[in-house]
């Protein structure tokens, strides 16, 4: 659960490296598999969470540190910044900037809005929007679109200039709007935070370069 809140180590700065470590009849411990801190997990009943620096290699002045899992996050975003990356399988058309690759998503168009939910005609579900699966595969944002990779080979891609809003649901996932168009985002091995913190790093860039406005639910 904490690595979904905490997606980006607070002390190497490495995204999805954080894992839990939930032991029977011991301490609670999270792990980051690439600097090597390890933390002591306790739940304050009625609180947050306290995360305790056990041991850090290459970080030995944190060790000792204990903070409430808020201000691990604030520290985070802390030092948070849009940094290129490279990835085997997109290809960049000249001076475009990849920021963020996803591991296999779902992705969806929706016929109905996510925020208010009409029952499947003949049923009464209301716990999921209409819409028609586009299938599964990957999700890259660069500093101009969202670029959308099937695994059976379809390529789609969304100008940052016609979107106009990426919100979090937490029970469905990233819900993008496209012109007029609404895709439903499913993240099932990685951080929905992380995206829309990315979302909302981009969308300030885009503001400033194109002087469009993209609404981004709060991170």
């Amino acid at each position: 659960m904490i690595p979904i809140l905490l997606w980006r180590c607070p002390i190497c700065q490495v995204n999805d490296a954080l894992e839990d470590k939930k032991r029977i009849f011991r301490p609670w411990h999270l792990h980051c598999t690439n600097c090597d801190t390890v933390w002591q997990v306790k739940r304050v009943v009625g609180e947050d969470f306290q995360l305790k620096v056990l041991s850090s290699p290459s970080h030995q002045d944190e060790v000792g540190t204990e903070l409430p899992l808020a201000q691990w996050y604030a520290r985070l975003k802390e030092t948070l910044t849009l940094t290129t990356i490279e990835d085997p399988e997109f290809e960049l058309a000249q001076g475009e900037r990849l920021y963020l690759a996803s591991r296999p998503v779902l992705l969806r168009v929706l016929s109905s809005d996510p925020f208010f939910f009409p029952p499947e005609q003949g049923g009464n579900d209301r716990d999921q929007p209409v819409g028609k699966e586009v299938g599964m595969g990957r999700i890259f944002l660069t500093d101009r679109r969202v670029v959308w990779h099937g695994e059976d080979g379809k390529v789609q891609d969304f100008s940052l200039s016609k979107i106009n809003s990426f919100f979090t649901i937490f029970n469905i996932g990233g819900v993008m709007m496209h012109e007029t168009s609404i895709y439903d985002i499913r993240f099932r091995q990685e951080s929905l935070l992380k995206w829309v913190t990315y979302f909302g790093l981009v969308a300030k860039e885009v503001k400033q370069t194109m002087g469009h406005v993209i609404t981004t639910s709060k991170y």
